[in-house]
This record gives structure tokens, C-alpha cells and sequence, in this order.
């Protein structure tokens, strides 16, 4: 039986620039601001995946998206459809189409320059959509029994709501047999959920990359699972089949005992044994073949775990996480220009004087602004989030001034910043974590700079204005 792998590739916008969308050219690249996350698909397939894939025997890898069609003057194309409106009515109404679009990369058995020359073919997207399930379903209705699918995305599905369940069900129907492994690339919560449903019930593994900045050895240890599984998988299916053709041979060996006998035409005889031997000897060949293969899967697996234990030895002490500067100087510099709109309505009445000290430039200060009446002066730092991930970090120096000006030190988190703003006043960080309403440890798994304190807001405690 011959081993089916396929990979399929995100080609959704959000994987490319967005070249041409106002609102969000260019802020899907990674943490260099030159790289997008195709790039990074193309790394982990080349680096981190394909020499656990050399037992493949046919490996088919693609891209999928949707898009819109556009006219020679860049004009969207419309088509017509029948719908039922409201009351009933069946009526004649345009709309845009956005048709499913399955581009093949690479279909072959597994030679590995031929494939990493056309891994690095695939070019980054344009604008378009995730269609998940279309995808997945054109794969699933292939005529192979027996399917290992590997997919790389960085969304949710724009085309079924609830693409695991129906992928599941069309498994079911099809009675195929199908593993579905799935690595998520900053998925959120409800993509996270859904492809990772998918792959648990499929057999599969699931990872989620959050951290986009990763050296290979980090990589590796996250993708470690992924790989150790596929192997194994490998090396379980070859072993089967290799008992299968153990059985076989027993089976279908001919009897010629008692033969000599009643067999008078020697040359009758000569045949019948050199079939017997030709037979057994096309029986060990397999066999051979099977074990050897086996032997090479064991070996890929141990060097699956000495990397793995040589990346454990390496990753506390040499990751380097780099920082995407300038989203988080965007997030920071809104964040600081909402509070102070607060801060100057909080303290008008009382005639307080309250000083940006950024408002023209990054000043380096440990805090951000200054608080000051008649006899006292307050210093506020200020943090911000885009999303309502209530986290935050201090460095070293800003943690250093906090403890030298406790009583005047005061903290503010902006979350949503993007959206609908809402922020929290902390009054002394210490008090706070006493009280848990501050929570010294990060829920997230991933690493941070050097000389950070991180902290996670407790929702319960606190009161957002």
C-alpha cells in the first residue's frame, strides 16, 4: 500500500503583505518586519518537517485560497444568483463570487531537492479567504483509503462555520482512513479550538505557533511532537504491513510435498520448486526492504530525540526573542495618548497638572507621565494591549523605580486599544499582587526578553473604567 502524504498551505492575505488594503498592509509580517508567515511555512516545511517525511511514496503538497476575480481595469466581477429575500420572494440579486482555488506545489515521491526547490517557489499571496473546508474536502474525496494530511494555516475557515465537525462527518461518510495534523500559526482562540478538535479526533497533533520569532532549535522543540508522531506512525503502518507479508507468503506458499511421487515428468517437478524458490525469494526481498526501512524510521526518531535534547539543553539559555518594535510602539503611543484624555478629565476639577512627557517623542523614562499638585507629584506609567490579553511587563529599570517611589508610583492598562479602549488604575503594584489583583506570571506559553517582570490582570478583582 503505498504511503500518501499531503500538505496544504494557507494562501489566505493575512499569510502574504495585504498588499492593498489600507487597514492592514503589512501588519501580519513577522517580528523583522520583512517576513511574512509564508515565509516562515516555507522554513518550517525545508528545516523543521521534511527529513521525517522520507518514507513518503507519494507526497502531493498545494496551496488553497479564494478570491475575487477582477476585469482588465481592476474592477471586481459581479455575478447574479436566484435568492428567497424575506418575505418569501425568490428574487434575481449580483454579488461578488469568490471562487476556491486549489494551486499544486509539488506531486511526487519524496526526492528531497525537488521539493525544497519547490517549496521555495511558492510565491506570497494576494488578498483573499481561508477555505478550510473546501480544501479539506477535495482532499478527503481523493481515491486513497488510507490519507495523512498536514495543514498550515493562520486562521479559521471562511467558508463553514463549523469546518471540524463537518471534515469529521465527511470522514466518517467516506469511511476513510485519516490523520489530520494541523500546524496553527497565531491562531486565535476560536481557530485554535477548531483545528485542534479536528486533529485530536483525527489522530492527529496539533501546534500553535504564537511565538513567530523562534530560532531552528526552538522551532524544532515545538514541532517535536508533530515529528516523533509522524515517524512513528510511519514506523507502525511499515511493521504491519510487513507482518502482512509474512502472512501472506504462509498462505499462498505452493505444496509440493508428495509430489515427487506421482510426478513422473521431472522437468514438472524443476518448475514447480523453482516457483517455490522464486516465491520466497520475492518474500524476503520484501521483507528486507520492510525491515530496513523500519530500521532507517528508528534512526530518524532517536535522531528526533537527541535533537530535541540537544534543543532543551540549548533553548532557556540561547533563545532570542525578538520584539515586533514597531507594533508595539503603535500600541504603546495610542495607549498613552487615550490615557491622557482620561487623566486630564479625572483630574481637572482638582486643578492638577498633568504632563505627557512623550507627547513629542519617546523620552526613555521609566514612567510616562507626571501627576503633580501643590505639594506632591505622582508618576504614572503606562501600558497597552491591542487585544483584551490583560498582561503587561515592566523591564528591570522601569521595576527598579517603582520600588524607589512606592506611595508615588501609580500604573494604568489599556486594553483594546484598536477597538473600544477601557483601562484600570493600579495604585501600588505590591498591595496589588497582596490583594490578587495582579498576578505575578504570565498565562501564556512562550518566551520573553531578559530582565522582564511580567504580570497578568485578574478580571475578577479589578474594575475596568
Amino acid at each position: 500500500m503505498e504511503t500518501h502524504f499531503e500538505i496544504l498551505i494557507d494562501a489566505s492575505g493575512s499569510m502574504g503583505f495585504m498588499k492593498g488594503s489600507k487597514e492592514h498592509e503589512d501588519e501580519y509580517l513577522l517580528p523583522d518586519q520583512k517576513s511574512t508567515r509564508t515565509d516562515l511555512v516555507k522554513k518550517i516545511l525545508i528545516e523543521s518537517l521534511l527529513n521525517n517525511l522520507s518514507f513518503v511514496e507519494i507526497l502531493e503538497i498545494s496551496s488553497f485560497r479564494n478570491s475575487y476575480n477582477f476585469d482588465a481595469k481592476g474592477n471586481r466581477k459581479k455575478s447574479y444568483k436566484w435568492e428567497v429575500n424575506k418575505e418569501g420572494v425568490k428574487e434575481y440579486v449580483w454579488y461578488y463570487p469568490m471562487p476556491h482555488k486549489l494551486h499544486p506545489v509539488y506531486k511526487d515521491g519524496y526526492n528531497k531537492e525537488s521539493i525544497i526547490t519547490a517549496i521555495n517557489s511558492i510565491k506570497n499571496p494576494e488578498i483573499g479567504g481561508t477555505p478550510l473546508w473546501w480544501a479539506l474536502s477535495v482532499t478527503i474525496h481523493k481515491p486513497v483509503n488510507k490519507l495523512n494530511i498536514l495543514i498550515l494555516s493562520d486562521g479559521d475557515a471562511n467558508d463553514k462555520e463549523n469546518f471540524d465537525e463537518e471534515i469529521l462527518s465527511l470522514i466518517k461518510e467516506k469511511k476513510k482512513d485519516c490523520t489530520i495534523h494541523f500546524i496553527g500559526i497565531a491562531q486565535d482562540d476560536v481557530a485554535l479550538k477548531k483545528s485542534k478538535n479536528l486533529a485530536e479526533k483525527t489522530g492527529g497533533i496539533y501546534t500553535n505557533l504564537k511565538a513567530l520569532n523562534y530560532d531552528k532549535d526552538a522551532l524544532n522543540v515545538l514541532l517535536s511532537k508533530l515529528n516523533t508522531t509522524i515517524v512513528a506512525k510511519a514506523l507502525d503502518d511499515n511493521i504491519k504491513e510487513t507482518q502482512s507479508i509474512a502472512a501472506i507468503s504462509i498462505i499462498e506458499k505452493p505444496k509440493i510435498e508428495g509430489r515427487e511421487k506421482i510426478v513422473e515428468d521431472k522437468k514438472v517437478l524443476a518448475e514447480e520448486k523453482a516457483a517455490v524458490a522464486e516465491t520466497d525469494s520475492t518474500v524476503l526481498e520484501k521483507q528486507v526492504h520492510k525491515n530496513t526501512t523500519s530500521l532507517e524510521y528508528i534512526s530518524g526518531q532517536l535522531n528526533n530525540i537527541l535533537s530535541l535534547l540537544h534543543s532543551n539543553d540549548q533553548i532557556e539559555d540561547d533563545v532570542v526573542v525578538v520584539e515586533n518594535k514597531i507594533h508595539n510602539e503603535r500600541i504603546g503611543r495610542s495607549a498613552e495618548e487615550y490615557l491622557y484624555e482620561k487623566l486630564q478629565e479625572l483630574f481637572k476639577r482638582d486643578s492638577i497638572k498633568v504632563t505627557w512627557l512623550n507627547e513629542n517623542g519617546e523620552q526613555g523614562k521609566p514612567y510616562d507621565f507626571l501627576v503633580e499638585n501643590d505639594k506632591d507629584t505622582f508618576y504614572y506609567e503606562c501600558k497597552g494591549s491591542a487585544s483584551d490579553l490583560n498582561e503587561f511587563q515592566l523591564t528591570k529599570n522601569e521595576w527598579d523605580f517603582y520600588l524607589e517611589n512606592k506611595g508615588k508610583y501609580r500604573l494604568c492598562f489599556v486594553k483594546n486599544v484598536d477597538s473600544i479602549p477601557q483601562y484600570v488604575r493600579f495604585m501600588d503594584l505590591l498591595k496589588d499582587m497582596e490583594s490578587c489583583q495582579l498576578i505575578p506570571c504570565t498565562k501564556q506559553n512562550k518566551a520573553y526578553k531578559a530582565n522582564r517582570v511580567v504580570f497578568t490582570i485578574n478580571n475578577s478583582k479589578i474594575t475596568w473604567i
